[in-house]
C-alpha cells in the first residue's frame, strides 16, 4: 500500500547520516473513571513533543517486532515490548482495558518534526513477565485487517432492522413472503 511520506523526512533520509526512531501510542482505557487513558513511547531519551503528545523516552528498553508489508489482503500482527517497568507501572496496566483498543506505530527521524504512522491496530493481548524489582510487558497489536475475519450476525428480518433502525418496516412481509405460492407465468 502505497504511503505519503512529509517531504521533510524524505529530505532528511537523503542526508549522510541518518538517527531514525519509533514511537508508539497505545489508547488504553480506564473502566473506574470512564475515559481514555492513552500512553505514549518513543525509543530515544527523554520526553519527544509531538503533534500535542508528549511521547517518553524509553530508549532500548522498547522494542517493536519486525512490521511485515505484504502485497495480499493480510492481517499481521506485531507486538511491542517495554523492558524495566517499575511494579506500580504494572498494577496500572492490569487495571486498564486494553483490548481491541487502539495502537498506532510511528517512524522518525531525529531533526524532522514529524512523525509518518507506519502501522495501526488494535491491542489484543497484554502478556507480563515480573521478575521482583522491574518486569517487562509485552502487548501484541493486531492489524485492523482482523474485522474482514470477524463474522457479522447480522440477520435480515423485522427484529434486527428494528433494532437498528426503529419504526422501520422495510422487512416486515418476509415472514408472509416465505411461504407463498406464485404461479409465474400462469393465471390464477
Amino acid at each position: 500500500m502505497p504511503r505519503s511520506v512529509n517531504s521533510s523526512i524524505l529530505t532528511a533520509l537523503l542526508a549522510d547520516e541518518v538517527k531514525i526512531f519509533y514511537a508508539i501510542e497505545l489508547d488504553f482505557y480506564n473502566g473506574a473513571t470512564s475515559t481514555a487513558t492513552p500512553v505514549y513511547f518513543w525509543t530515544g531519551v527523554g520526553d519527544l513533543v509531538e503533534n500535542s503528545k508528549t511521547y517518553v523516552g524509553a530508549g532500548d528498553l522498547l522494542s517493536i517486532s519486525g512490521i511485515d508489508e505484504v502485497s495480499d489482503l493480510k492481517a499481521a500482527g506485531i507486538s511491542a515490548q517495554l523492558s524495566g517497568v517499575p511494579s506500580d507501572l504494572v498494577s496500572k496496566a492490569l487495571t486498564s482495558e486494553y483490548h481491541g483498543r487502539d495502537a498506532i506505530v510511528y517512524f522518525g527521524i531525529h531533526g524532522s518534526s514529524f512523525l509518518t504512522e507506519i502501522f495501526s491496530g488494535y491491542m489484543d493481548q497484554l502478556i507480563i513477565k515480573d521478575s521482583g524489582e522491574s518486569s517487562v510487558i509485552e502487548v501484541k497489536i493486531e492489524s485492523k485487517l482482523i474485522d474482514l475475519q470477524r463474522i457479522r450476525p447480522f440477520r435480515y428480518t423485522e427484529e434486527v432492522q428494528d433494532q437498528l433502525y426503529n419504526g422501520d418496516t422495510f422487512f416486515s412481509f418476509v415472514q408472509d413472503m416465505q411461504d407463498k405460492k406464485v404461479n409465474w407465468g400462469q393465471e390464477d
